[in-house]
């Protein structure tokens, strides 16, 4: 134990896998030239902001990178993602000119409103109008684009209107409560960042009643319902979603029978096929059969006991099937079943022969090195030196971890693994990750919650990002002086 005294309960366990989604509306714009500009709409895909081009007498600008059109710009690669704005007219003293047709849609979004174009110009200016765009299979539609601007004799024409609103996922943060018996009645609080109306909880795959509320952290979504008796005992998937964009996941535990097998965790937490993997619990001792994601049982080749955050704990010993997918583990026994969260099947990319670390600071060389943060044993945590934080004003330091690829990856997912050192205390918050190119540049940013009660964290990159040379993480909030980690792990597509 660290000298520098902590409280010692049992954390609760929680794992959150899966996707931060945003649909984003991405601006362009372009400048007319010469007897007045065309008003430029875009609508489709977005793919990514970009100006536009500079038209040739009386030519309107391109939009942005969305959809593809006459004067609209190139249509965007992503799918379910919302239109650009258009571009906007040039200055010329006989008043805007007509506006283009609206952009065609890209691979997956409604085509633009077309654009607007001059509405009352100067000496000769005429009113514009737009053609309307082509529907796309999905996705929100983007915009018209704004009308010229009037030139030194000529009045300015009217704007087209902006793009949809930014639809960005909500980063939850806890639940509450976070257990209950099948068939109980419950009242389910979830609390997170940037909750609002229209988002609604998804319990175990099924969409619940959803009110908002208000709470001392903010925002909250709420639902009264009844968990179905049928429901297995274990780890239960909870997150919002709005269309297709959903939120990452907690877990909700719905409480086994007395004397049946619990699963508290997995050692290490992801393996390739073949792989001998611990799974943590209590009553897996005797009489218990595990089960895989789907169904089929798998050989038991040890167990033990062990101390798992400062508490005692069972542990049974099994072979990854050379077959087996991302999923559950299920352990049962004669008292009944208890289904895990999900175990990771595939090559954690910080554990590549030549991969490296480096960190901000680290608590000591020894058992809370910069190593311990990427040696995939949950175990063991990286805790950053004193003075090292990013919430205490008295801190000097921001903690960062990178870990460093021997070789250029594809990386689809990022996931943080909360210290199972301590109970409570010396945890990080929330903090930005990034995925680095060549020569640390950065090829993909964001910013996360940690959620609680374990910190741990699954963000799903889509699509996977090639050309990656490094993953980074630093700290925007953390509980203490000299906060921590188990393992910053890091998977392909």
């Amino acid at each position: 134990m660290r000298s520098n005294g902590c409280e010692t309960t049992v954390r609760r366990m929680s794992l959150v896998a899966t996707t931060m989604v945003a649909l984003m509306l991405m601006p362009g714009c372009g400048g007319g030239s010469g007897k007045g500009g065309m008003g430029g709409a875009a609508g489709g895909a977005a793919g990514s902001a970009a100006g536009g081009r500079t038209g040739t007498d009386g030519g309107g600008g391109s939009g942005g990178t969305a959809g593809a059109s006459a004067l609209g710009g190139r249509a965007g690669a992503n799918v379910d993602a919302s239109g650009g704005a258009g571009g906007k007219g040039g200055n010329s003293s006989n008043g805007g000119g007509p506006g283009s047709s609206a952009g065609a849609s890209g691979a997956a979004g409604s085509a633009g409103a077309a654009g607007a174009g001059g509405a009352a110009a100067g000496s000769s200016g005429t009113a514009g109008k737009g053609a309307a765009g082509v529907s796309g299979t999905a996705g929100t539609a983007g915009a018209g684009g704004a009308a010229g601007a009037g030139g030194a004799t000529g009045a300015g024409g009217a704007a087209g209107a902006g793009g949809a609103p930014v639809l960005v996922a909500p980063e939850l943060g806890s639940l509450m409560p976070m257990q209950g018996v099948a068939g109980a009645a419950i009242n389910l609080t979830v609390h997170g960042k940037g909750i609002g109306p229209g988002w609604t909880i998804y319990f175990d795959g099924k969409a619940l009643a959803t009110s908002l509320g208000m709470a001392s952290d903010g925002p909250v979504a709420n639902s009264s319902f009844t968990i179905p008796p049928a429901t297995a005992t274990g780890q239960v998937q909870v997150w919002l979603a709005s269309g297709s964009a959903t939120s990452n996941v907690l877990y909700f535990t719905v409480t086994p029978a007395v004397g049946a097998p619990k699963i508290i965790d997995y050692t290490p937490d992801n393996a390739l096929p073949g792989a001998k993997i611990s799974i943590v619990g209590t009553d897996l001792a005797s009489g218990t059969t595990i089960t895989d994601p789907l169904g089929r049982t798998v050989d038991i080749v040890g167990s033990g006991t062990l101390t798992w955050v400062s508490t005692p704990a069972e542990r049974v010993d099994v072979m990854i099937p050379a077959d087996m997918p991302t999923g559950a583990f299920t352990a049962t026994n004669s008292k009944g079943s208890f289904r895990g969260r999900i175990f990771n099947v595939g090559m954690n990319l910080a554990r590549l022969p030549g991969a490296t670390a480096t960190s901000s600071t680290q608590f000591n060389t020894t058992n809370w090195s910069t190593i311990s943060g990427f040696d995939n044993d949950l175990q063991t945590s990286w805790f950053s030196a004193h003075g090292d934080c990013a919430t205490a004003t008295s801190c000097t330091q921001v903690p960062t971890y990178q870990v460093n690829f021997p070789s250029a990856q594809v990386v689809g997912r990022i996931a943080m693994r909360g210290n199972r050192e301590y109970a409570s205390g010396y945890d990080f918050i929330s903090g930005r990750f990034e995925v680095l190119g060549a020569g640390n540049a950065v090829l993909w940013s964001a910013e996360r919650l940690l959620p609680e009660p374990d910190r741990d964290l699954d963000i799903k990159i889509a699509p996977a990002l090639s050309g990656a040379t490094a993953v980074r993480f630093t700290s925007t909030a953390d509980e203490s002086d000299e906060p921590g980690f188990a393992e910053l792990e890091v998977f392909g597509p």
